[in-house]
């Protein structure tokens, strides 16, 4: 899958070592540590983040979202996390590209 992540402004970016990645693509399908759902429901979002994580919700999450994606595809990203529990949640973005 691959993504074309924002920018984010900023002299420095941290980079984030999470074990778990959920992607948000481009057409809005999703993928979690690589392994991409069967459809865009939440409650399928949800099962592949508890069976990643083992129900472990104090693993840092990090979401990876295409910066065409829409929002209500991040938004259901996030909200699949925030009911398992998740409190680490990081949003993916690269440096802006130099003119």
């Amino acid at each position: 899958m691959l993504l074309s992540l924002p920018e984010a402004d900023g002299d420095t970016a941290k980079s984030v070592q999470a074990p778990l990645e959920l992607v948000v693509a481009r057409d809005g399908s999703y993928a979690v540590n690589g392994q991409n759902l069967i459809n865009r429901d939440i409650k399928t979002i949800m099962a592949a983040l508890r069976d990643a994580s083992a129900g472990n919700s104090e693993i840092p999450l990090v979401i990876s979202a295409d910066a065409q994606s829409t929002h209500q595809a991040v938004i259901t990203a996030m909200d699949a996390a925030g009911r398992l529990g998740f409190e680490t949640l990081n949003i993916a973005t690269q440096q802006p590209q130099e003119p």
